[in-house]
């Protein structure tokens, strides 16, 4: 049943694919939201984003909706959340600056190194590393943090957002350094499986 719905369906209107859409304009909402002082509206609107993120990645698994478009909208959406919410925290003085573009550097500093690999190397799977996935979580939980602590001051202790920007910054910078070394790592492999030398 599943797969003659998907058949029946153009892959970029399957469920799953419309409901990242959704998330994808839940992102600048929330971000609005923040910089204009509606903490509580923004707080909902990116536990919706989050709950539309577990949705739709049940629905792809469940009735085989699995597509390409999905693949790249899917972390392209939050990956957007994160960057505009953090983005709007900075504008509205809940969030150090320095933090954001720490966030920034290391994201563009990642993707350099995948373009450079793309564009001079035959390696084309790159592969999560731990260190990212964890500082990924890391930085969500302080958006979170922050956001819950904009709407609801009474419910975050004092201690909460260092902890939480404390770890979500040298997780991030940890792992850029991680990702540098794995990359140079593979990028001699492939250069001495080449027959070069560096």
């Amino acid at each position: 049943m599943a797969n003659q719905s998907k058949a029946s369906i153009p892959s970029w209107l399957l469920p799953p694919n419309v409901i990242t859409y959704a998330r994808l304009v839940l992102a600048p909402m929330a971000a609005l939201a923040v910089v204009e002082g509606r903490h509580v509206e923004a707080l909902w609107l990116v536990m919706l984003a989050g709950f539309s993120d577990g949705l739709d990645g049940f629905l792809a698994r469940h009735f085989r909706w699995r597509t390409r478009l999905g693949s790249y909208l899917d972390p392209l959406a939050d990956k957007l959340l994160l960057v505009l919410v953090f983005l709007a925290l900075a504008v509205s003085g809940t969030l150090p600056w320095i933090v954001v573009v720490l966030f920034g550097v290391r994201d563009v500093w990642i993707l350099a190194m995948v373009a450079y690999a793309w564009r001079t190397t035959p390696i084309r799977e790159f592969p999560p590393q731990m260190i990212g996935k964890v500082t990924t979580v890391s930085q969500i939980i302080l958006a979170l943090t922050l956001l819950v602590g904009n709407a609801y001051p009474l419910l975050v202790p004092g201690w909460a957002v260092p902890l939480a920007l404390i770890s979500a910054s040298a997780l991030t910078a940890v792992s850029g350094v991680d990702y540098t070394v794995v990359a140079l790592r593979r990028y001699r492999a492939w250069r001495e499986s080449a027959g070069e030398r560096p």
